[in-house]
């Protein structure tokens, strides 16, 4: 997985141009990271930096950014130049795009709370179910169950850190 942050900014732009080239791996990734830097990078130069790549992961701010679409259309027109492409939809769980057909996985609900590394544990779930030769939809589902077990594991270690009676 190569982070856009890594891409999109000057500096260490090149080293995430050489990673994809050096890559040796059957599902290469690369999250899209912010619409901000997508749109100040450039959409054509972004897609012609990431042509190597497998698999991309992008929020649907970021999928909008880069397609002008939302969810289900995002993926599919992102598919058309990777192999499969993810677009994470939050509390909405996430759709992907493989050979022209999307799927969807659907969180289990949770109370409201703090989602920070949600992102970050569906990429890392989705990108080991595949290496591990999962189809896409049960990769998808495993990215989603990691998202869950990040938000609920973030939530049991904040309640336990707050003072008695207090969470």
């Amino acid at each position: 997985l190569v982070s856009g942050y890594s891409l999109l900014q000057s500096g260490p732009e090149a080293a995430a141009r050489a990673a994809f080239e050096r890559a040796r791996t059957g599902w290469l990734a690369v999250d899209a990271a912010s619409a901000v830097l997508v749109e100040a990078f450039g959409v054509d130069r972004f897609f012609d930096a990431t042509r190597s790549v497998d698999v991309l992961l992008a929020n649907a701010e970021e999928a909008r950014a880069l397609t002008g679409l939302d969810g289900e259309e995002a993926a599919l027109a992102l598919a058309r130049r990777y192999r499969i492409a993810c677009v994470k939809l939050g509390r909405d769980g996430a759709v992907a795009a493989f050979e022209g057909t999307t799927m969807r996985a659907s969180p289990r609900p949770l109370e409201p709370v703090e989602t920070l590394g949600a992102g970050d544990a569906f990429a890392a779930g989705f990108l080991l179910a595949l290496s591990r030769e999962a189809d896409p939809y049960r990769a998808l589902r495993q990215g989603g169950e990691a998202a869950t077990t990040a938000i609920v594991a973030a939530h049991a270690r904040r309640r336990s850190s707050l003072p008695s009676g207090s969470g």
